[in-house]
């Protein structure tokens, strides 16, 4: 398997997620309120807009 199949293991961005479910975005959140798909998952927290002060890599922003 080419790890681009259904059964793959890897994140798809939502304009895929459309494509493959053949349902627009207010539609597929609507089934994730209902449980009836599963939610977005974030890989990493983004750092609130705005915010100043140290990045983890110790650089001043």
């Amino acid at each position: 398997m080419n790890g681009a199949g259904p059964s793959s293991d890897r994140f798809i961005k939502l304009d895929e997620v459309k494509r493959r479910v053949g349902l627009g975005k207010s539609m597929n959140y609507r089934l994730i309120s209902e449980g009836k798909f599963p939610a977005p998952y974030k890989s990493r927290p983004s750092p609130p807009v705005g915010a100043i002060g140290r990045s983890p890599l110790g650089l001043t922003t």
